[in-house]
């Protein structure tokens, strides 16, 4: 069974590449990063949840990565015996995510109170390159209320890949 999931997350990827490759991205070149659920304590995971999609969205959307979709990582962490936790090791989050997903790289992170309705977003990128023992980005943002959890999202999107605006790519030279 796991093979078969295995083959159906190949064949997702290869159909989304090449969808996105129609359009004239490169996102082929780009590294896998695997998002997995952000935790938050205070509300059962809800907004943990909401933030990890709310990154999946933006690193589809603006072709920053290549990616998977939920439920293919959710049977993988089932058939694995995962369960992300904020205060995981790097190696641990690093080993599920290039033994079991092929990933080159994984995010995880907590959703916490503070203060009124402010939330502070914790993203954790751990990078198969730099090795099980360093993070490639360990930032950490607050945000007025859930409402904006987008700007934050924006925010450490443009701090993992060094873009100014992820929103408003570069135009190429010859624009």
């Amino acid at each position: 069974m796991l093979e078969g999931l295995r083959f159906a997350l190949v064949l997702a990827l290869g159909m989304a590449t090449a969808a996105a490759g129609e359009k004239g991205t490169a996102v082929a070149d780009k590294p896998l990063l695997v998002v997995l659920d952000f935790e938050s304590k205070f509300d059962g995971g809800e907004l943990g949840r909401f933030v990890a999609n709310n990154f999946r969205a933006k690193i589809t959307r603006y072709r920053l990565f290549r990616t998977i979709e939920d439920v293919d990582r959710e049977e993988f962490e089932r058939a694995a015996g995962f369960r992300p936790r904020f205060d995981m090791p790097v190696a641990e989050a690093l080993d599920f995510a290039t033994k079991h997903l092929k990933a080159d790289m994984v995010m995880w992170g907590r959703v916490e109170q503070a203060g009124g309705e402010k939330l502070r977003i914790h993203t954790r990128v751990a990078d198969r390159t730099l090795g099980p023992d360093k993070l490639r980005l360990d930032s950490a943002v607050v945000v007025p209320n859930k409402f904006a959890i987008q700007l934050g999202v924006f925010k450490q999107l443009g701090e993992l890949t060094g873009l100014k605006d992820i929103r408003y790519p570069p135009l190429p030279p010859d624009a």
